[in-house]
């Protein structure tokens, strides 16, 4: 599928592909570029990404790379990189079949590696698109354990949600039996003093203020707007946003859910709702019934 190249965003960070190959090295990078990346750049193993990075003024990157080419210590080369460099995430690629990719997570989750997703090669055009639009609003990963474990008291996670500073990044969501990646899943975030923090750090205050649909709308704003741009682009990836069951605790809350994702100018059937364990409805049947409602809807 070819992809017109898409319009200029400073959210989507430069790209870095380090393959030894020329071929290989070459034809990834152009397919970068047409998948809409404004800088790529190249390196043919992990010292010469580490000259491309000191050099280069970028202030975000995102790493593709096949570890298996490294060398045996690929994994814990690339995190040593992504610590060393500001790096929000890595893209890893492998030859494997789809069934063993799952190794290759594991290992680099047991290192602490930030990655975005493990893909099968070849990618296409089309997989690297969906992806480069879910790293906007990708964040340097914290390197203090202090800043990854602040617990937001409920004082400041209202200060945050009046400033408009919780929001909504994309992780990739990938069929585990082929590697290709079938949509994103939306995760909230609060721009805090401290750095960016995830969802388990503001949870309870969330609870206290009783804010989880200011939470809800604001997760489904900036998945209306990530829907818009891959429309834009012919992808036709799905955008999941996470509802907890206690968003469809009152009657009527199905038709207010489907009359808000339609003011924001896409179609319910752009996104898909994951009800997850939650506040019990007070009534289960009322549950049901929005349940049955929203499905109806798309």
């Amino acid at each position: 599928m070819s992809l017109k190249k898409m319009q200029s965003s400073s959210e989507i960070p430069a790209v870095l592909v380090i393959e030894s190959a020329k071929f290989q090295r070459r034809s990834l990078c152009r397919l970068i570029r047409a998948a809409g990346a404004d800088r790529v750049a190249e390196a043919i193993g992990i010292k010469d990404a580490e000259r491309v990075l000191a050099k280069d003024t970028a202030s975000h990157w995102l790493v593709v790379a096949d570890p298996e080419l490294i060398g045996n210590d690929g994994i814990p080369a690339l995190k040593a990189l992504a610590d060393a460099f500001p790096v929000v995430g890595t893209l890893l690629l492998s030859h494997r079949r789809a069934n063993l990719l799952g190794e290759l997570r594991g290992q680099a989750e047991r290192h602490g590696l930030d990655f975005i997703a493990v893909l099968r090669k070849p990618v296409s055009a089309e997989e690297m698109g969906t992806l480069l639009l879910q790293t906007r609003r990708l964040q340097i990963p914290g390197r203090s354990a202090d800043t990854r474990m602040r617990i937001l008291g409920k004082e400041e996670l209202s200060e945050c949600l009046r400033a408009g500073g919780l929001r909504a990044r994309f992780q990739p969501k990938v069929d585990l039996d082929t590697g290709c990646p079938v949509g994103c899943e939306a995760a909230p975030f609060v721009n805090h003093a401290n750095g960016v923090l995830s969802f388990a750090s503001f949870s309870q205050a969330l609870k206290q203020l009783n804010a989880q649909r200011v939470m809800t709308a604001s997760l489904l704003r900036d998945a209306a707007e990530l829907v818009g741009l891959l429309r834009e682009r012919s992808l036709g990836a799905k955008v999941a946003v996470k509802l907890g069951a206690d968003m469809l605790s009152e009657a009527g809350d199905a038709a207010s859910l489907d009359a808000y994702v339609r003011t924001l100018g896409i179609a319910p059937s752009d996104l898909a709702f994951e009800v997850t364990d939650g506040t019990k409805a007070a009534s289960s049947f009322t549950f049901d019934d929005n349940l049955a409602r929203l499905k109806v809807r798309g």
